[in-house]
C-alpha cells in the first residue's frame, strides 16, 4: 500500500530566533543559530524526500503562548486545508529517515495514531488522522516532559495504534557530545565547541606566563577567565 496525498507531513519547529533562544547547544549566538537552520533544513529534506506535501508551522501559525496551544494551532491549519491525516515532526532527530515517514504514512492508512517516542519519553513523531483529533485534541498531554510518550499512549489506547522505532534526539550541548553516530549539523557545532575549548585553554596557558601583579588580584575582583 502507498501513502496518498490527503497524508501531509508537519515540521513543527519554532522561528530561528525563538527556537535559538530555547535550545541553547553552543555558548555563542551565531554558532546556534547556525545549527537551529542546519536542523531544520535536514529535517525538511527528510521529509521532501518522501514525496509526501510537507508544510512548515512558521508559515501557518505566530508562535504565540503554550507549546500546547501552538502544536494544536498547526495541526487544525493543517487539516483546515483538507488534509485527512497529519504527520508531525521535529527538527531535533537527526535519526528520523524518510523510511521512518514513510512508513507512519502508510500506517494511517488503517490506524488512527502513529507514535515515534524518542529515549528521554518524548515524541518525535505524531501521526493522526482528522476524526481522532477532532475528538481527542492534544491539549491535555504532558508536552515537553518524559512522561509524553506513555501518556499518548494511555490516551489512545482504545485505539489501535502503531509504536515506530524508539529513537533520540537533541536539544542541549549534553545531547550532542552523546550523539552517536554524528550526525552531520551535530559534527558542526562539535567541531565549533572544541575551537572554543582550545582557545580557551590557550588563554589560560598566556595567564599563567604572564600574571598581574598579585596585589591588583582579589576574591572578588578576579574569579577566572572571561565567559564568552
Amino acid at each position: 500500500m502507498k501513502p496518498t496525498y490527503d497524508t501531509v507531513i508537519l515540521l513543527f519547529s519554532r522561528p530561528e530566533p525563538e527556537e535559538a533562544g530555547a535550545k541553547r547547544f553552543s555558548l555563542r549566538g551565531s554558532a546556534n543559530r547556525r545549527l537551529i537552520r542546519r536542523l531544520n533544513q535536514e529535517a525538511y529534506r527528510t521529509a521532501v524526500a518522501t514525496g509526501l506535501p510537507v508544510v512548515c508551522s512558521s508559515r501557518l501559525i505566530t508562535h504565540d503562548g503554550l507549546f500546547a496551544d501552538q502544536l494544536s494551532q498547526a495541526i487544525s491549519a493543517v487539516f483546515a486545508q483538507g488534509a485527512e491525516r497529519v504527520i508531525c515532526i521535529g527538527n531535533d532527530c537527526p535519526n528520523l529517515t524518510v523510511a521512518n515517514l514513510t512508513a507512519a504514512a502508510v500506517h494511517l492508512q488503517r490506524v488512527p495514531v502513529v507514535l515515534g517516542p524518542s529515549r528521554r519519553g518524548g515524541l518525535y513523531l505524531l501521526g493522526l488522522t482528522r476524526a481522532l483529533y477532532e475528538t481527542y485534541g492534544l491539549q491535555n498531554l504532558p508536552w515537553q516532559t518524559p512522561e509524553l510518550a506513555s501518556a499518548a499512549q494511555r490516551l489512545f489506547q482504545d485505539y489501535r495504534l502503531v509504536l515506530l522505532p524508539t529513537l533520540a534526539d537533541i536539544n542541549s550541548l549534553r545531547d550532542l557530545r552523546l550523539y552517536r553516530p554524528l550526525h552531520p549539523a551535530a559534527s558542526l557545532l562539535l567541531h565549533a565547541f572544541r575551537q572554543w575549548l582550545a582557545a580557551l585553554k590557550s588563554i589560560r596557558a598566556d595567564w599563567a606566563i604572564v600574571r598581574p601583579p598579585q596585589r591588583f588580584l582579589t576574591r572578588q575582583a578576579f574569579r577566572g577567565p572571561p565567559s564568552c
